[in-house]
């Protein structure tokens, strides 16, 4: 189901809380912007956490001076880990510290659009709060902003079994939010989860589903450094990228087998359909962990 976010209409008066979550490592060259992005969000009610996971480089210290010098009406949280805790228990991290109902989440190399927050919200409240989640489309752009295409965000709408065999396909994590209960109801992911975009959209699932806004609101930007997408790949590193790959399809495997034990075990989801799912998933990560082994034998 897609959303027409220019047709929404909202009560003026129902502004329930909201996190805009904000997560940094290592992203000094381009940490102002983003949280300009943040601080610029045209909704009200907003609680705006700033997260960063023990940065070597000057990031925190750039995430203090603006914080500092910040004149506006939105609630601010700092919060800087004590060691780096990697992208996966830092989401669950700040999940837990969040008040908002629903957290929208961004990275510290990307802008949010100042209408990004209020958007959604209307797109999740004309829904009367049913997704579990709600993305949207996104304009990529390299490290100097230059605009280089558009993302079209729109979430699998299939059967949770096609979900899963194509690890949920289409949402894009830079762009997603997310109900607070999807962590309140299935606990923390695993901790050395990285491509947290692809395991939340079982949970919502779930819960209510996966919502789309047919509109861009964030500027994706790609460069040397991205965790999850990289322009070019140098020959010699091929092999050990692909192992890496794999080895980010095991974890998301492992954690859908996870999250089905919990849907399973709250009676979220029935026997058969239960069985069906973690025979797919668990046989999907043995051959995952084959072409690991396989590709390992190849370097030693």
């Amino acid at each position: 189901m897609s959303y027409q976010y220019e047709k929404v209409t909202i009560d003026k008066n129902e502004k329930p809380l909201i996190t805009f979550a904000l997560f940094s490592y290592n992203q000094e060259e381009f940490i102002k912007e983003a949280i300009e992005a943040a601080f610029t969000q045209t909704y009200g009610n907003l609680q705006i956490i700033l997260s960063d996971d023990y940065s070597s480089d000057k990031t925190y210290q750039i995430i203090e001076e603006l914080t500092a010098s910040y004149v506006g009406p939105h609630k601010v949280i700092l919060n800087r880990n004590e060691r780096n805790l990697g992208l996966g228990a830092h989401v669950n991290k700040i999940c837990q510290m969040a008040a908002g109902e629903l957290i929208v989440v961004a990275a510290g190399d990307d802008i949010s659009l100042p209408e990004r927050t209020q958007t959604l919200v209307d797109a999740w409240l004309q829904d009367g709060k049913r997704k579990a989640s709600v993305c949207s489309d996104a304009i990529l752009i390299n490290s100097v902003n230059v605009e280089m295409e558009y993302l079209n965000g729109k979430p699998f709408d299939g059967s949770i079994e096609n979900g899963i065999n194509t690890f949920f396909s289409g949402v894009q994590g830079a762009t997603h939010a997310w109900r607070k209960d999807v962590f309140n109801v299935f606990g923390d992911m695993l901790a050395d989860t990285i491509c947290e975009d692809r395991v939340i959209p079982l949970r919502a699932a779930f819960l209510g589903g996966v919502g789309y806004v047919t509109a861009p609101l964030v500027k994706y930007r790609i460069h040397t450094r991205n965790i999850s997408h990289h322009s070019s790949i140098p020959v010699d590193k091929i092999m050990s990228r692909t192992i890496e790959i794999h080895r980010r399809n095991s974890n998301i495997l492992a954690n859908y087998c996870h999250d089905l034990l919990i849907a399973k075990k709250l009676e979220l989801i029935g026997g058969m359909e239960f069985d069906n799912l973690m025979n797919l998933s668990e046989s999907l990560r043995c051959n995952v962990e084959d072409k690991i082994k396989f590709l390992e034998s190849g370097l030693a």
